[in-house]
This record gives C-alpha cells, structure tokens and sequence, in this order.
C-alpha cells in the first residue's frame, strides 16, 4: 500500500517547478510553481510572499523557468509555458523581470 495516493491525498497543481537563489544576496530565493505563482524569500525560509500576477500571462500559467539576476539583487527573469491549457501551437512563452517587492 502506498502512504500516498496518486490523485487522492495530493494536489494537481501547486507543485515547485523551478527554484533559484540570487548570487547577490544570501538567503533570496525564488520559487516557481506549476500554478502560476512565485514564491519569494530574503531571510533563507523563514518568511515566503506570493507574486501571482503578471501582465500578458493568464492566470494559472506554468512557471516554466526562474532565474534570479546576476546585476540587480531583486530581479528576477521569468519563463512561463500555458500547456495545462492545450496551447500548443504557438506555444505561449513569455519572459520579463519582477522586483521582490512587486515593481515591474
């Protein structure tokens, strides 16, 4: 018997897709989730906010890919895929930067 049920005890969505940390600043982290958020943390974990909403990219769109700026310590480059919605051809990829605070 398995301890977890494929589809009974787990959730569809709301899985980390993509993590990275700044290579400026200790402790920043962004993760990505196959919902269409990102989570943010700038003290190693012990505190996390949400960015789900981004100009141009439907809500609950994958977050295909993250990676955290080499130049600006709150940037953040983001990949997202539309798949979960049979939007294949063309297939939606959209990047941009977000600051930790939410300025675009």
């Amino acid at each position: 018997m398995n301890a977890v049920a494929k589809n009974g005890s787990t959730s569809r969505y709301g899985s980390v897709v993509s993590i990275d940390e700044s290579p400026l600043k200790e402790g920043l982290v962004y993760a990505g989730t196959d919902d269409g958020q990102i989570s943010v943390t700038d003290n190693g974990g012990e505190s996390w906010f949400r960015i789900n909403q981004f100009p141009g990219v439907p809500e609950y769109t994958y977050v295909y890919d993250l990676i955290a700026s080499k130049h600006g310590e709150n940037v953040v480059f983001a990949a997202f895929n539309n798949h979960k919605r049979a939007i294949s051809l063309p297939m939606f990829t959209g990047a941009m930067t977000k600051d930790v605070h939410g300025q675009i």
